[in-house]
């Protein structure tokens, strides 16, 4: 309808209960040898358990996805007894930080020789980002301390190596985000 401010949501809801310590040894009762919370959980903390499944199995679909309840009403509602904490919505987009360059900073600390042993076929490095999936195809040359090219293809002036290159030991390595680095691999 025009000039209708509704939204639709997907929507869930995820329970996880977490060990107190160390967890012993168990067999697990399970379908397929897996954990059940029985396995896991005594006493008043299986009955909690318990409460809290039995409670949310009274949320009907729309709740979790109409636009008439919100997420915080929702949690109320079930859970009004424990006087949850409800935190300031925040917005989920997906994001990633790697690039070229970066790349390149990382595989700085190999010497020529390294580099050569990562060349596939092609005459290239490849590299892909584990986080986004992004796939760089980098010149050989302009890798490592000892690369003699800069990413554009130009020639390296002698100070310019002396100056990038990291010292011996002292690996620039920048981290990609999330504190993974892309991979190198020669592809083929």
């Amino acid at each position: 309808m025009a000039g209708d401010t509704e939204r639709w949501r997907a929507g869930g809801v995820m329970l996880q209960t977490l060990p107190a310590g160390a967890m012993p040894e168990i067999s697990a009762s399970g379908e397929d040898g897996l954990i059940q919370s029985s396995d896991i959980l005594q006493g008043t903390e299986s009955e909690n358990w318990n409460r809290a499944n039995f409670l949310l199995d009274t949320v009907e679909d729309i709740e979790l996805i109409g636009p008439s309840v919100t997420p915080s009403d929702l949690l109320v509602r079930l859970f009004h007894e424990e006087e949850p904490r409800i935190y300031d919505t925040q917005k989920v987009a997906f994001g990633c930080s790697c690039n070229a360059d970066k790349v390149r900073n990382t595989l700085s600390i190999y010497s020529a020789k390294d580099i050569t042993h990562m060349t596939n076929a092609d005459g290239m490095v490849t590299a892909d980002c584990q986080f986004c999936g992004a796939h760089y195809e980098l010149h050989p040359q302009s890798l490592g301390f000892e690369a003699t090219i800069d990413a554009e293809g130009n020639p390296l002036a002698k100070d310019e190596d002396a100056a990038s290159a990291a010292p011996v030991g002292q690996p620039s390595g920048a981290q990609h985000a999330g504190g993974q680095q892309p991979d190198a691999q020669a592809a083929g």
